[in-house]
């Protein structure tokens, strides 16, 4: 290797500076082009386009998660269960069930928490239980295009980070969701990957959603593992 001093001036700003060239084996390696402020200068501009870009990649990614209608969230106008959720709950082996009446900001509070995680450096996905229903029997298309999309969006959900399954017991779940759903949260919680969900209904109404076979399991899965937060109505004004 071979170093070389010379005065060139800088590219940016002309003034004349003492330049360094390196030469590996007769190949140029390095090219001194700027003086020592325009380079430092420069490094700056570089880390704030980089950052910049680094907000747009997680805007971009949250939003096609987050539906429109929750994307902007005033933790102010939330209750204050859920605010102090906001305050305390971290990323960790224990996931998060928010439970209770409609309108209470269970959704909001959720995917105000994927940001964070999203913030944090943590791969987040998010669906309702409507949505993956329809993914489960999508997997099982004709049209190969719909089954691929349907298995690769199911898979991702037992290695995300954070999942996030919304709404969940509005509607009792045929054997082949059920299914679907024991394998998921199965390999969530034994790779200890936190999960959220939501739901308006909690104990024995939301076990009546699921089959007797399976009904005891999915709930230890969803309680044993995960810390739950109840919000119903009569509390609103609290």
């Amino acid at each position: 290797m071979k170093i070389c001093t010379k005065k060139r001036n800088c590219s940016d700003c002309g003034t004349e500076f003492v330049a360094y060239d390196i030469d590996w084996m007769g190949r140029q390696v390095f090219h001194q082009q700027r003086c020592e402020s325009c380079t430092e200068a420069a490094q700056r501009d570089y880390d704030a386009a980089e950052k910049v870009a680094h907000i747009e990649q997680q805007q971009m990614a949250f939003a096609a998660v987050c539906p429109p209608l929750y994307r902007e969230t005033n933790l102010s106008q939330l209750h204050s269960k859920f605010r102090q959720v906001a305050q305390t709950w971290r990323y960790g082996s224990r996931g998060l069930g928010l439970v209770g009446s409609s309108g209470m900001g269970k959704t909001r509070i959720a995917y105000w928490l994927l940001r964070q995680m999203l913030t944090s450096g943590h791969s987040i996905q998010a669906t309702n239980a409507t949505t993956f229903a329809r993914l489960c029997v999508d997997q099982f298309a004709d049209d190969r295009i719909h089954r691929s999309s349907a298995v690769t969006t199911i898979y991702s959900y037992y290695s995300v980070d954070v999942w996030l399954l919304d709404d969940l017991g509005q509607h009792r779940m045929t054997d082949r969701v059920e299914a679907e759903l024991y394998a998921v949260l199965e390999r969530r919680t034994t790779q200890r990957l936190p999960t959220i969900w939501t739901s308006n209904a909690m104990g024995e109404d939301l076990a009546a959603m699921f089959s007797d076979k399976r009904s005891e399991a999915i709930m230890r899965r969803l309680t044993d593992f995960n810390d739950i937060v109840t919000v119903w109505q009569e509390e609103a004004l609290c």
